[in-house]
């Protein structure tokens, strides 16, 4: 056996096994598994990924491990959110909390606070909070512009920066040309949808092109009541379960005199809703989120703009005894806006030019 064809089975029966990687031509055209066994040898040697060098690389020479879910992978999920996608790939562990973050991900076993070792990116752009390095991931992202969604798996912080520390998730949004087809000049791509706890969410993707010029504007917003947890005693806001003894380990002492004493300025505070809106606390975690994002293309030159903003609860992170719900101002609101540029010239197979 000599050693292209040795080099050819491996590859193979590399596809064979991992067909969740992304499996592209030059031409970054989608294949399924059904494409694998249609394609010579020859071809399956020169499959390309996307990987951490920011550029098409053989499937023999990539540096990382990649995976990547296209657009078709996500419909035939039913994915409704970016958060869902990434429950179903490998080395993620995901504590769902619906609180101060969403959720917490953790990739390849490490564990941190509120996402703060993996880089999200947004066609290449940033999304890690400036001051926390946490990433915001909830409902708030589009789903339906999305074109592909890349994984990198270990450091690569030397091509992106410190946050990615065990990894990268870069999140490629589709232009017009994705969108419309050859005598199309416009169209659209929705979602909508509503469910229990009376949510219901709206994702649109509007594209058009005249001649060279080709625009996508996309629009998400999502609302949910949340569960209620009203009924659980840790979320009821009833101040009769907390008695003498819970002032006394709250505080640290034995004093009974000083424990009725606190739990007696609690009360009043509690009963005295003029100094909280004047609204009696009940259990809340309202969700209202939405995001925006633009992309203009014309020939090699790309703008774009994103604006998103996460108003949720606290949720189950804290009792009420430590939190009054957002109805009465308890909840934490981040928020992100980005303009970006972006200039790509391939001048042959070997020298290309960008620009960000």
């Amino acid at each position: 056996m000599n050693k292209k064809f040795t080099i050819n089975i491996i590859v193979f029966m590399f596809l064979l096994l991992f067909p969740s990687l992304l499996i592209s031509q030059s031409n970054q055209q989608d294949l399924s598994i059904e494409d694998l066994f249609e394609m010579s040898l020859e071809d399956l040697k020169n499959v390309e990924i996307i990987s951490v060098s920011k550029k098409a690389e053989n499937v023999l020479k990539t540096p990382a491990t990649v995976i990547i879910i296209t657009d078709k992978q996500i419909r035939q999920r039913g994915y409704l959110d970016l958060e869902q996608l990434l429950h179903d790939l490998p080395g993620f562990d995901i504590s769902r909390g619906n609180g101060t973050a969403y959720s917490q991900i953790y990739q390849r076993g490490y564990r941190s606070n509120n996402t703060d070792r993996t880089l999200l990116l947004i066609d290449g752009v940033e999304e890690n909070d400036l001051w926390k390095g946490n990433v915001w991931l909830s409902r708030q992202y589009s789903i339906s512009n999305i074109k592909r969604v890349e994984v990198v798996y270990g450091p690569a912080s030397t091509m992106y920066g410190a946050n990615a520390f065990v990894g990268v998730i870069n999140v490629v949004t589709k232009d017009g040309s994705d969108i419309l087809g050859e005598d199309q000049t416009w169209g659209i791509n929705a979602q909508i949808n509503y469910g229990y706890w009376n949510t219901r969410y709206a994702d649109i993707t509007f594209a058009g092109k005249y001649e060279k010029i080709f625009l996508s504007v996309t629009g998400r917003f999502y609302q949910s009541d949340e569960m209620d947890l009203s009924g659980y005693s840790d979320w009821d806001y009833d101040l009769d379960a907390y008695d003498r003894q819970y002032y006394k380990n709250k505080l640290g002492t034995n004093s009974d005199s000083l424990a009725d004493r606190a739990k007696q300025l609690d009360q009043a505070y509690y009963t005295d809703i003029s100094k909280i809106g004047n609204t009696k606390p009940v259990y809340s975690n309202n969700t209202d989120d939405y995001y925006f994002y633009g992309k203009l293309k014309v020939e090699d030159f790309v703008f774009g703009f994103q604006t998103w903003r996460r108003d949720e609860g606290y949720g189950a992170w804290y009792r009420d005894d430590y939190e009054s719900g957002p109805e009465n101002g308890g909840k934490w609101v981040p928020a992100n806006t980005f303009l970006y540029a972006k200039y790509d010239k391939e001048i042959n197979e070997s020298l290309s030019i960008s620009s960000f």
